[in-house]
């Protein structure tokens, strides 16, 4: 698939993805780009293969295009259908194509430093709007910032190089900027993801015993940092949506659309204890699904299960850094709604091809 022009649409792919920027027309252009490589890879490689766990995924997106029928928001619902519609061509050019994406390390650190350079100019200019949800280089909200959720992807894949021998000096100047990148975007979920991330290296590779007092170093910085971020945001009283969400799934069993949350949220009959905290997305990639999709989202959940077994059922340890950039954004998913950012979502599905035996 990767000649050096698709190693550059790649990339301008992945900036364009995380400026919030929604288009169709930028959408169909992706998708189309792929249907072309995934038949070109079809007719060239002999072996073309269809990953673990694709039957169940298609199903998924015939589910996710019957959504549009009864979706409170036609476009919102569609919007959000294209994103996995191209991260399923994405999984499946990966899996067939691993050699071709072996620097993909590489890219997700620079895509790190430019736009964590981009926020920190941004921040220091104060350029408007300053709020932008689902954007890499502006605030998400007023004290929460989507920078630290992609560079737990980069820290991690700098902890795996340092602990397997790199010497490359860049890395250690990166930590320190890393760490600010965390202190300004607050983000509880981001510190989670890069504390599940280093759990693995340390599972993963045995080698990394040694590091283990940096380990509880780490962890103790992270509780810290944890519990400073969230003195003005209580964790539980934070998450009010999710009861909300479950409340929603109840009372509207075939979803609202995909995309709707906010409907669900402002609703008051699913104010369980008088929780009225209004949020447009539903912070969790799971009851998003099921919120949006009704019963036709447990086949999501299914694929979704199914996936995480296969990805990690093995150990591969030229596979490691892939499972890292999968796990760390599987967590941020959980918790946060990166999943509707294009970039966090693409380099998850590519991750998830490489991952896959």
């Amino acid at each position: 698939m990767f000649t050096v022009l698709n190693i550059i649409i790649l990339f301008s792919v992945l900036i364009i993805g995380g400026l919030g920027w929604e288009n169709y027309y930028f959408l169909g252009s992706i998708l189309l780009w792929l249907i072309i490589n995934f038949f070109i890879s079809v007719r060239q490689k002999k072996d073309f293969k269809f990953p673990p766990g694709v039957f169940l995924y298609q199903i998924f997106l015939i589910f996710f295009s019957f959504n549009l029928f009864w979706t409170k928001n036609f476009w919102s619902t569609l919007l959000y259908l294209m994103f996995y519609a191209i991260g399923f061509f994405f999984w499946i050019i990966a899996y067939n194509q691993k050699p071709k994406f072996k620097h993909l390390a590489g890219l997700v650190i620079l895509l790190g430093v430019i736009f964590a350079i981009w926020s920190i100019v941004n921040i220091l200019i104060g350029i408007e709007p300053k709020i932008d949800s689902f954007s890499l280089n502006k605030f998400a909200t007023r004290d929460h910032h989507h920078i630290a959720d992609l560079w737990a992807v980069v820290l991690s894949i700098i902890a795996v190089n340092l602990m397997t021998g790199s010497k490359n000096k860049i890395y250690w100047l990166l930590i320190p900027f890393g760490a600010y990148l965390f202190y300004i975007s607050r983000s509880r979920t981001a510190i989670l993801a890069l504390l599940a991330g280093t759990f693995y290296i340390f599972q993963a590779l045995p080698e990394t015993k040694k590091y283990l007092k940096r380990l509880y170093i780490l962890i103790t910085a992270a509780i810290l940092l944890f519990l400073f971020f969230g003195r003005t945001k209580p964790v539980l009283l934070d998450r009010v949506y999710y009861l909300q969400g479950i409340a929603g799934v109840i009372r509207n069993p075939l979803g609202v659309g995909v995309g709707n949350f906010g409907l669900i949220s402002s609703d008051s009959k699913n104010h369980l204890f008088g929780l009225s905290d209004f949020s447009s997305v539903a912070m969790n990639l799971i009851l998003e699904m099921l919120t949006g999709m009704g019963v036709f989202a447990f086949i999501f959940l299914v694929w979704f299960i199914k996936v995480i077994f296969t990805v990690f059922a093995h150990h591969d340890e030229n596979s490691l850094v892939p499972k890292l950039i999968f796990l760390t954004l599987t967590v941020n998913f959980l918790f946060d709604f990166t999943y509707l950012i294009p970039t966090f979502l693409w380099l998850w599905f590519i991750s998830l091809g490489l991952s896959q035996k």
